[in-house]
């Protein structure tokens, strides 16, 4: 039985071990994510001429979940009309879906920078910001990448070796 149980507590610590060393590339993934709707959103407003209301909606349709869900949000509640500023609705989408994504604490400040630029900014000022955000997300994924296979390693041997203390200090 002791067996079993070992067996049992060192592969779940693996297992997490293994969950926790795909963050990061979970994080990059909602990154480039992110990148993307930012570069549909700058030529539709550049190119199109469109509202940040038509603008999100169109972004919301081309890029994947948890990004095209604060998109599609944010764009319910201004089509609303509720008479809120845009800023406002936009931190509100951003942390009611903040769990739904692998955003570290940075990336979501950046996010609700970002949102200040909404409704109040001419199209040059919200092109630059969007440009700003954009190079943000580059380097973070540069950031990532120059990281993520150390923590591969760390995080997988962490999960196994600390599988093996509570082994261990449980025999």
């Amino acid at each position: 039985m002791k067996a079993i149980g070992a067996v049992i507590i060192i592969t779940v610590c693996c297992l997490y071990g293994i969950y926790k060393s795909y963050g990061t590339s979970y994080r990059k993934n909602d990154l480039k994510e992110l990148k993307t709707a930012l570069m549909i959103l700058r030529a539709e407003t550049e190119y199109m001429n469109s509202s940040i209301y038509e603008s999100c909606l169109a972004a919301c349709g081309r890029v994947k979940r948890p990004v095209s869900d604060i998109l599609r949000i944010f764009a319910q509640r201004i089509g609303e009309k509720r008479g809120e500023e845009p800023e406002r609705i936009w931190n509100e989408v951003i942390e009611e879906k903040m769990e739904d994504t692998y955003f570290a604490g940075e990336d979501i400040s950046a996010l609700k920078s970002m949102g200040k630029i909404f409704g109040y900014s001419d199209d040059s000022i919200q092109k630059k910001n969007i440009d700003m955000m954009i190079e943000y997300i580059n380097e973070k994924c540069m950031q990532i990448e120059s990281e993520s296979e150390k923590n591969k390693r760390m995080y997988r041997s962490i999960g196994i070796l600390s599988g093996m203390m509570i082994v261990l200090v449980l025999l």
